[in-house]
This record gives C-alpha cells, structure tokens and sequence, in this order.
C-alpha cells in the first residue's frame, strides 16, 4: 500500500533541506523524454542549472519517440528500471492514469502552486478533477505549413486545396500530405463537421451523422489524389522537406526542425471545410511522474527532489528559455505575459 498524499508532503518537508545540501550522497534522477533533438542544448542546459542549485543530485536524461516512451514506461515504471519522470504530451496519460502508474500531481504540490498556470493549458492534463501532467507548452496543436514554391500563400479553405490536385497529380508531389492514420490529426476534420471526440457525458462518439460526414470526406481526398494513396508522419513530414507537398498539416512542435529547408513555407492557420473552421486538439507537454514514488520503499530525499524539479519547471526563465526554443507559448500565466 502506498502512503496517503498528507504522508508524502510530510516527508517532503523534512528532507527539504537534505535534498539541496552540499554534503548529501550522490542522486541520480531518471527522466525519460521524447523532445525534438533541436531543443537538446537548452534543455541540457537547463538540467545543468538545476543540479548547480542542487549539489549531489544528476539527471539522467533518456529519449524516446512519443509511442516507444509510452510502450516503455508502461512495461517498466513499476519496475527497478523506470524513470522518475517522463516528459511527453498530455495525450499519453489516458492508460498510465488507468493502470496506476503516474500520480496525481497534488501528492506533491499545493493549490497556489498549479495557480500559477494558465487554466486552459493545466486542465489538459488532469483526469476525474486531478492534475497528471505538469505542462511547460501550451498549444500542443495542428497548424498548416505551405511551401512557398508551389502555393503562392496559404489556403484559405480545403476546397482551394483540393483545387491544387489538379496542378500536383504526378504520383509523387501531392497537395496535402499528413499523418492520416492518427486521430489527433482527424479530429481537426471532425470539428468542422459539428462533432467531437466525446459528448456531454464524458462518452465516445462514433455513430454520428458528423462522424459519418468527417469520415468520407477524408476518404473522398484519396479518391481524388489530394493526398498520397499511403502516409503516416515520416512520410508525409519526408513528403513536405523533400518539396513533394504543397500543404502540409503537422503540429507547433516540429517547425524547429524546417528552419534550413531549401524552400520558403508559411505557417498558418487551419482551413475551413465548407465554410466551417477546422478544429484541432488543443493539447500541452508536460511532466508527470511516477507513482512508485509514493511506495514505502522509495527515498524521502528522492520524493523531495522531484518535488523542487518541478518547481524549477515553473520558473519564467526556464519557461521562457524552452518555448523560445521550440517554438511554443510557454504555460504559466507569468511567462504567458512576457512581451
């Protein structure tokens, strides 16, 4: 049985000092991520300062892509093996929540804490009224990029980019390419059509008539050839450096990454469906972390650390520092602010 809430923020506060003092043993603090390699040196630098202020304590930072961090933190958080912390989008946590494996983030921190948070951004990360992911992006969204080379600016509306077809139809530069079999890029369909992932209720939709509606026409865009008969994100991301996309739908947290492309490309906005805006997943990254640190077995002074960790993680330059980086809005009120 794990300690209650009250048990853990006791302890903390007792080993408080232990934590950052000059003369405790070494503490190695596991953190697994799936962060685009072009934010490496800031992150990096970043860890460097914390274990500056905290004296005997190092990050141990491993990388993942965002499904292998998943598969592998659900095989081993319970383990020896698993990290303390994990860092990756809100997305991630329905079944880490489910099985137990991430806590609640009010075991360690108090209201005024998560005040400091921009409301919209927090509560993508909190399931049944707790919080299970600490966000540092906010806006973790679908954009359209374009490259300027095939499409004089951007595309108001997807009947415009249906149009491009009948210019880019040689079998290998098309006028959209995406990440077709993934949901969270679907969902931006679905919205224009009236619908939503879940009702009122909490309950999945699937048989409505805007799901049905959604449905065929992403179906009617290969049919037409607007999109590659066969796609997922390498290969439509390949599609869209290689010059082979006129329109290329991906989210905030790539963009980094096309600053040397031998093209000029716009970012913009979704198009409307039939006069109805698109509306993609809002979404965040953040830290959760793992429920063995609340098992009897676990160091106070381990407890205690993660804690201060992500306090660090709220701080308006390390905010300020990481979004400037990737290319995203910071998540606390404070940074929020800054001009």
């Amino acid at each position: 049985m794990g300690m209650s809430g009250k048990s853990v923020v006791m302890i903390l506060a007792l080993v408080a000092l232990q934590a950052g003092s000059a003369g405790a043993a070494d503490l190695v603090l596991r953190l697994w991520e799936q962060d685009d390699v072009t934010i490496d040196t800031v992150f990096d630098a970043q860890m460097d300062i914390f274990e500056a202020e905290n004296p005997g304590v190092t990050i141990a930072r491993t990388h993942f892509t965002t499904e292998k961090l998943r598969r592998e933190f659900l095989k081993h958080a319970r383990t020896a093996n698993g990290p303390e912390l994990i860092l990756g989008p809100n997305d991630n946590i329905g079944p880490l929540v489910r099985d137990g494996l991430i806590l609640p983030l009010e075991t360690l921190l108090d209201k005024p804490f998560f005040d400091r948070y921009d409301p919209k951004v927090l509560a993508s990360g909190v399931i049944d009224a707790k919080v299970y992911v600490l966000p540092i992006f906010n806006g973790n969204n679908i954009s359209m990029f374009t490259n300027r080379q095939l499409v004089d600016k951007p595309p108001a509306t997807f009947e415009e980019i249906i149009a491009l077809a009948d210019r880019f139809n040689d079998g290998t530069t098309f006028a959209l390419a995406y990440n077709d079999p993934e949901p969270f890029w679907f969902v931006a369909f679905l919205g224009a059509f009236g619908g939503s992932v879940f009702d009122d209720a909490g309950r999945v939709t699937l048989d409505t008539p805007a799901m049905v509606a959604a449905l065929q026409f992403v179906r009617e865009l290969k049919v037409k050839k607007v999109v590659p008969p066969l796609q997922d994100y390498g290969t439509a991301e390949s599609m869209f450096k290689a010059g082979k996309a006129a329109v290329f739908f991906n989210g905030l947290w790539s963009w980094n990454s096309y600053t040397n492309l031998p093209f000029t490309w716009d970012l913009a906005v979704m198009p409307t469906i039939a006069g109805k805006p698109m509306r993609p997943l809002f979404g965040s990254k953040g830290y959760s972390v793992n429920a063995r640190l609340s098992d009897p077995g676990t160091s106070p002074r381990m407890a205690a650390v993660v804690k201060k960790f992500l306090e660090f993680t709220a701080r308006r330059d390390f905010q300020l520092s990481m979004a400037s980086v990737a290319g995203q809005f910071p998540s606390t009120s404070e940074a929020l602010a800054d001009p």
